[in-house]
C-alpha cells in the first residue's frame, strides 16, 4: 500500500469514527434528557434506575450531567 493509500484509508476511517462518535453522543444527550424528564414527571430514582438496569446513584448522575447539546 502506498502512503497515499494509506492516507485515504486513514481519513475515511476517521471520518467513519467522527460521525459514530456523534451519533452516539447524540443518543446520549437523548438518553439524559430522558431520564430528567422522568425525574421531573414524578419518577422515583429507583424507577428509574431499574429501566437503566443501573444503581440509584448512576441514575442521579445521569439525571445532572449536562447535555453536550450536539445536532445529530
Amino acid at each position: 500500500m502506498s502512503k497515499h493509500e494509506a492516507l485515504q484509508q486513514l481519513a475515511a476511517a476517521h471520518a467513519d469514527a467522527v460521525k459514530a462518535e456523534t451519533a452516539a453522543s447524540v443518543a446520549q444527550d437523548r438518553k439524559r434528557a430522558a431520564v430528567r424528564e422522568a425525574f421531573n414527571s414524578g419518577c422515583t430514582a429507583p424507577d428509574v434506575a431499574a429501566i437503566l438496569g443501573s444503581s440509584v446513584q448512576w441514575a442521579y448522575q445521569l439525571r445532572d450531567k449536562p447535555p453536550l447539546n450536539l445536532v445529530g
